[in-house]
């Protein structure tokens, strides 16, 4: 994205000084088009100056410095191209366990199988219980409690003892059974250990980006700089006054 907002820049600069220079006549009705590129000092009245386009030249080359890429083929080269943020307290824990690309990890993938498998089991586990006692059975997830087991309270009367820990909330019946119970911990585990791994990778690519930081500002500048000029170079070529 940075490189095509540089490459755009310069193509602006570009055609802005061959309209120019081909017809001096139509230079003002380029300017009015070129609203931006006013608000950077490329107008009719830079022609001819030593200084022409001094500030976009300059945020190009703030959009165009090699550390730039570096940071962006780090980041490539660690997260998944899949990792997002969600709302949901469930997706965003998958998504925070399978954020990093595990190819130079091996005992990274080997955790993620387990923990896979073992949340495959309780949901397995949920349409077993739910077809030997005739009852609906489904599976829900919090952030303190995990995984854990839902019935609809019309079943509390004759609730099997095999569900424990019911806890009436609603039209619902929160409980768990000690087979989900044991393979809730087991998932847990597997993910407290991904979320180390993950944490330490994070920090080791900031500790990467922070040495680039002079680019980044630059960066962050540039892009504000042209906002801004942008915005009073609109207002002035559209202004009636």
């Amino acid at each position: 994205a940075l490189q095509a907002l540089a490459s755009m820049l310069q193509d602006h600069a570009r055609d802005f000084e061959r309209s120019a220079q081909n017809e001096s006549d139509g230079a003002t009705s380029v300017s009015c088009r070129s609203s931006l590129l006013v608000g950077l000092g490329g107008g009719p009245a830079s022609i001819g100056s030593p200084h022409r386009n001094y500030l976009l030249q300059a945020i190009i080359q703030a959009l165009s410095q090699p550390q730039l890429a570096e940071i962006r083929d780090m980041v490539n080269n660690v997260f998944t191209e899949s990792t997002k943020f969600t709302r949901n307290v469930n997706a965003m824990r998958h998504q925070e366990c399978f954020a990093l690309k595990s190819q130079d990890n091996g005992m990274m993938e080997i955790i993620r199988k387990a923990f896979l498998a073992n949340v495959d089991d309780i949901y397995k586990k949920a349409d077993e219980y739910a077809e030997v006692h005739g009852m609906h059975v489904s599976v829900r997830y919090t952030s303190s409690r995990g995984y854990y087991l839902s019935v609809p309270v019309d079943s509390a009367p004759n609730l099997p003892n095999v569900f424990i820990q019911p806890i009436k909330s609603g039209r619902h019946i929160y409980c768990t059974t000690e087979e989900v119970h044991s393979l809730n911990t087991r998932a847990q585990d597997n993910v407290q250990d991904l979320l180390l791994m993950t944490y330490e990778r994070v920090q080791q690519v900031l500790e990467e980006v922070r040495s680039k930081y002079d680019a980044l500002a630059a960066l962050s500048d540039g892009i504000a700089l042209l906002d801004l000029c942008h915005g009073f170079a609109d207002k002035v070529t559209l202004s009636k006054l």
